[in-house]
């Protein structure tokens, strides 16, 4: 946490009973289960379920009751702990009172991004459920996300071209290709990421227009954006972007291309015909004519006639029929 950081004798109290819950329910074997879903971000954590997450939260939310701003300042202390779980416990506390966030939140969320916040599934949390807010209740307006374009900090890129999904089927489709075009050839693999992701998002809704964009653009655009951008589209328009285009989409998604890919060839060149499914056994032929030997015939065992004046046993007449006579079995 930074030394120059104020805090209040309220939110140290606060933050001393998060801390005891969380070294009471650490558990190293949950961290390291999920690590591998955190590599691209930093990722220090004690290893807490969600259910003893939401405990936490409502912990904080009913044991002190907090307004608004002032879940947003202690939101900031927490995230200057750089801890995986206090960091989410900030978000959850403003997701729980989205409808009453005001400037200041907007302000705090920023200040976040800035310092504290390098771990990809929490920002893209603030992207997808908190920011879009402050739009939606005019807290803040496009211009002040545009400013969140040029900032030093590569999650401030990210989170703010995400925000601007928000929008997607609510302003002209120029306003919001204008807007990411600053990001193509950003640095930053996860802003690169994110770009691609806008404008795939996009292309659901202005498919001209996106992809006019996308072919103005194919050459100086980072090849990542491309791929993301295109990972929906069909081989056919796919090709006509480059190379970054045709390549596997990222993420381990299955390619778009639907074409058969050609058999393999034999010496000659042809292609191998393809293999039935049911291969018919080959008929035996004759050595002295070219006609199929017939075939064997099974052979013929004539039922034993009892002797005249005998009487045939009944465990006798079992062995004369194999097959029971099922019309005798009376339905009941």
């Amino acid at each position: 946490m930074k030394d120059n950081l104020e805090i209040s004798t309220l939110q140290q109290q606060i933050l001393d009973d998060c801390m005891q819950y969380l070294f009471e329910h650490e558990d190293p074997q949950v961290v390291i289960k999920n690590y591998p879903q955190h590599r691209d971000s930093v990722y220090d954590a004690f290893g807490l379920t969600e259910e003893e997450q939401r405990e936490m939260l409502m912990m904080v939310l009913e044991n002190y009751g907090l307004s608004v701003p002032e879940l947003a300042d202690f939101g900031t202390i927490c995230v200057a702990t750089h801890k995986y779980e206090l960091q989410l416990l900030a978000v959850q506390m403003l997701k729980k009172h989205r409808p009453r966030m005001d400037r200041h939140c907007y302000e705090q969320v920023k200040l976040w991004l800035e310092d504290g916040l390098e771990n990809i599934a929490i920002v893209d949390l603030l992207a997808t459920k908190i920011t879009p807010v402050f739009l939606e209740l005019g807290i803040a307006s496009v211009d002040d996300f545009q400013s969140w374009s040029s900032s030093e900090s590569k999650w401030t890129r990210r989170v703010g071209i995400l925000t601007m999904l928000y929008l997607k089927d609510k302003v002209s489709s120029d306003m919001l290709l204008e807007f990411a075009e600053p990001l193509l050839n950003d640095p930053e693999k996860i802003v690169q990421q994110a770009v691609g992701i806008y404008l795939m998002e996009l292309w659901g809704f202005y498919s001209e227009a996106v992809e006019e964009f996308l072919a103005l653009h194919k050459d100086d655009a980072a090849p990542l954006v491309i791929q993301h951008a295109t990972q929906k589209m069909h081989w056919d328009k796919k090709k006509r972007y480059g190379k970054a285009a045709l390549n596997r989409s990222p993420g381990g998604q299955k390619s778009y291309d639907n074409r058969q890919k050609p058999r393999g060839r034999t010496s000659k060149g042809r292609t191998q015909p393809q293999q039935r499914v049911t291969q018919q056994p080959k008929q035996q032929r004759n050595y002295k004519s070219n006609r199929p030997a017939p075939r064997a015939q099974p052979r013929f065992t004539p039922k034993p006639k009892p002797r005249p004046n005998v009487r045939v046993r009944e465990a006798d007449k079992a062995k004369y029929h194999a097959i029971p006579d099922w019309d005798s079995f009376d339905e009941k």
